[in-house]
């Protein structure tokens, strides 16, 4: 049985926004950062409702997920991403829109509550996040920033509900004369949110004099195998890239029973940590 390894720390970016968003959102001066992968569903395991998590959050951040996915899931080579970061990160933008250009991102993200009640509704479920990772003794840190250009008016109200709801911080920094210091300044905060598992996040050139904004979203998440493998029994194997071409890589051994799935294309398994599921 092939297994990914127990630490999810890959780095995903928002180019592909522009493949999924409006034209008129486009052009905005918005970079999303953001460092990797949690989702959430709408029962605990003993099938009670989330406490303060509206339903129709969760319902509204699944149908984006998949609809996200259907258009990732045609580029080629291996797919891991972050439904989760993406959606809250821009919602902390949405957060900031008014008029046609919160309508765009309210259906862009299936967001159905109204628009007051959204950041509420995300720092709700940021908050049962946190008390599943101490319950269950995992360890899960997921983390928002704002980064601005230090002479750009940004509203207080923004500010504000950015601050209160998905704790996120203002830090003022110069797009404009000091881009690569201000690069740097945001790739220490996602390598420390991070446990230094994600260097280097933004590229260079990835902020410029035209960047007024950049929103930053990180998740870190560990935890053991539910059933441990056993390091002796990792051996080289032949691990196939596409149907027909195979490359050697250090692939992990456990013979269990598990819960799988056999659909047209793939053969889902899951293969669960210590905590089970989150929530």
């Amino acid at each position: 049985m092939i297994c990914p390894t127990r630490e999810f720390v890959p780095v995903a970016d928002a180019k592909f926004l522009t493949q999924t968003m409006p034209m008129k959102l486009k052009s905005a001066s918005l970079i999303v950062a953001l460092a990797v992968m949690l989702t959430a569903c709408a029962k605990d395991q003993s099938g009670n409702d989330f406490m303060a998590v509206p339903p129709d959050l969760v319902a509204g951040n699944t149908a984006f997920a998949l609809d996200l996915y259907h258009r990732l899931a045609v580029l080629e080579g291996n797919l891991f991403f972050s439904p989760h970061n993406l959606s809250t990160a821009l919602a902390m933008t949405h957060a900031g829109a008014r008029g046609e250009t919160e309508r765009d991102l309210a259906a862009l993200l299936h967001f159905t509550l109204p628009p007051d009640q959204v950041p509420g509704a995300f720092g709700a479920l940021d908050r049962r996040l946190g008390e599943i990772s101490k319950q269950k003794q995992v360890r899960l840190s997921v983390a928002n920033s704002l980064w601005g250009q230090r002479d750009q008016h940004f509203t207080d109200q923004f500010l504000a509900v950015n601050r209160q709801h998905f704790g996120a911080q203002i830090g003022l920094v110069d797009f404009v004369g000091a881009a690569e210091r201000a690069r740097q300044k945001i790739n220490t905060w996602v390598a420390r949110k991070t446990g230094s598992k994600i260097q280097n996040l933004l590229a260079p050139g990835a902020v410029g004099p035209t960047t007024r904004l950049v929103l930053g979203n990180a998740i870190y998440f560990k935890d053991d195998w539910a059933r441990p493998f056993d390091r002796s029994a990792t051996a080289p194997a032949d691990f196939f890239v596409t149907p027909t071409r195979s490359v050697k890589a250090p692939l992990m051994y456990l013979k269990q029973r598990f819960a799988a799935n056999h659909l047209m294309a793939s053969a889902p398994l899951n293969c669960p940590t210590k905590a089970k599921r989150f929530p």
